[in-house]
Parts: structure tokens; sequence; C-alpha cells
């Protein structure tokens, strides 16, 4: 299973917005279209990484794909002050 997160409310033009991405989907070299719709989704909306399980599946990914172990690793840990 994979995870998106977008923090933005999406406007009155969100059904163009997923036919687009439905659309680019298909011309994207994945052998999932799942994944394809998920990867145009994440890059169409400027999001700076998928994160899954199967990050095996998303090898033509042009945007960062990490599992979620790998996620937790690159998170500032919650004692660290900034």
């Amino acid at each position: 299973m994979s995870y998106l997160y977008c923090n933005r409310k999406l406007g009155d033009n969100q059904g163009g917005f997923l036919k687009n991405y439905l659309q680019t989907a298909l011309t994207l070299p994945f052998a999932d279209y799942e994944d394809a719709v998920q990867h145009a989704s994440a890059t169409g909306n400027g999001l700076d990484a998928i994160v899954t399980q199967n990050v095996k599946d998303f090898t033509g990914a042009t945007i960062p794909v990490l599992s979620p172990a790998e996620l937790l690793l690159q998170l500032p840990h919650p004692s660290a002050k900034e």
C-alpha cells in the first residue's frame, strides 16, 4: 500500500485535475496502472516523495520513493532542536 499526502485544499476544478492525472498515468512506464496514477498525482501536486511498502514497483519514478522505514530515518528526532 502506498500513501500520498498533500496539505493543500483543491479548488473547484478537482475533477479536471483527476482526469489529467488519469490520462497522464496512461503514458507512464509503470507495469501497474494504480502505481502510475499515484505517481502522476504526486508529481502533479508537487509532492516531495511517495511512501510505499512496494518501492520496487516505482522503479520509473521521477521523485523519491521511500519505504516507511526510510521515511522515519529522514524525519528529525522529536528531541532535536532546529
